[in-house]
Order: C-alpha cells, then structure tokens, then sequence
C-alpha cells in the first residue's frame, strides 16, 4: 500500500493528462512508463512484475542489478541449449520477454487506478505504444556485471555470479552461455527495424529475427 502522504494522485493526473492527447509520443510513451515505476515503487505488494521490468529496464541506461535480469539471461541459454535445430528460436522472443503479458499487466494497472485503458484496449493502439517503448530501448543492455566485478567482492553479487556459474557450467562456457542482451536498429530499403543481439561472454553478435518485424515509423 502507498504510504499516508503519497503523491500517486499527482501522478496519475499526469498520466491521465498525457492519456488524453490520441496522438501518441515516443515522449510519452517514456514518461508514462517513468509515472508507473514511480507508483509500483511505493506499492511494493503491487503484482506487476513485468510492468514493473520494462519500467525499471526504460529508466535506465544499463540494466544489470536484478534477480528477474539473471533469471532472463539462463532462460534464453535454456532455449538455445535445447531448441531444435529445425525450429525458430526467433519465435520464442516475445515468450521470453513477455510481450503480451506485459499488455495484460498494463491493462490491469490502467483499470485499478480508474486510468482509460486506451493505450491497451485496441490492438493497433498498443502496437503503436510498443513500438515506441521497444524503440526507447534499443542499445540498453540486459546483462550481468562484468566477471571481474562480481569477484571482486565489492558490492554483493551473489546471486549474479551463482547465476552466471550456472549458466557456464550448463554450456561448459562456450558461445551458448548468454551474459546479455539488447535490441537494436537495423536499417534497409524498406526503413528501420528492431532486432535483437546477444552477448556470451565479452563480444556481442547479431541475431535478426521476430523482431525485424516491428517497424520504426519517422
């Protein structure tokens, strides 16, 4: 629950404001997302785990300090362990990075706080709205610290660094072992595209799939 002094009502008569205007901002997009985090901060009990993913991984420039992060990375080295080679890994993307549940999430936080759940209610509208967030997020990573870092002893990486060693023992550290993440733009004679790239170990490679599919409108 928010405490005695909370200033949630504030904050949803921005968001409500910015809801208003039918044509929707990368900026707003942004913002809006910004507003949330800052209403799940203090309702920590509030069960939106995704929302609450996307709006910590849109505040920032990096993404490294989190359990649900370490968690994200074995997930996609599960996947390309024991995919078949026949099959689409690509595929298995909007799964892992819970596309659809983050707009049931967003739906859901819309109608607890008496918001217009517009953004979420009509296919196209949301399309527009993650376009734009998945467009904020290019070139900000989803990784662990650097090796270095998590022996060092200096801040508690526990939970990374067992996280990590299980991810290298179950790939016997080869190039299936993902230590991070992030989407990126790639741009051809039919525009811009997001697609996704992984990192094992210290370099980071390119994969273009699903998400070619989501266009970067100008």
């Amino acid at each position: 629950m928010p405490q005695k002094n909370s200033n949630i009502p504030v904050i949803l008569n921005g968001i409500a404001d910015v809801f208003e205007n039918r044509n929707v901002q990368k900026s707003d997009v942004v913002y809006v997302f910004a507003q949330i985090r800052k209403i799940l901060e203090q309702t920590k009990q509030a069960p939106y785990p995704t929302l609450r993913f996307y709006c910590n991984w849109s505040a920032h420039h990096r993404l490294r300090d989190s359990a649900i992060i370490y968690r994200l990375l074995e997930e996609i080295t599960e996947k390309l362990l024991h995919i078949d080679r026949d099959a689409n890994f690509h595929d298995h993307f909007p799964l892992i990075l819970k596309f659809e549940l983050l707009r049931d999430e967003f739906s859901s936080f819309c109608k607890e706080y008496d918001l217009n759940p517009y953004w979420a209610s009509v296919q196209s509208n949301w399309n527009e709205v993650f376009t734009k967030l998945l467009s904020h997020l290019i070139e900000v990573p989803i990784e662990f610290p650097s090796l270095s870092e998590m022996n060092a002893g200096q801040k508690d990486y526990g939970k990374a660094l067992s996280a990590y060693n299980r991810i290298m023992t179950k790939t016997g550290g080869n190039a299936c072992g993902v230590t991070g993440f992030r989407l990126a733009e790639v741009t051809d004679e039919r525009g811009s595209f997001i697609y996704w790239e992984l990192k094992t170990n210290q370099d980071w490679y390119n994969v273009q799939g699903a998400l070619t599919n989501i266009f970067l409108k100008s």
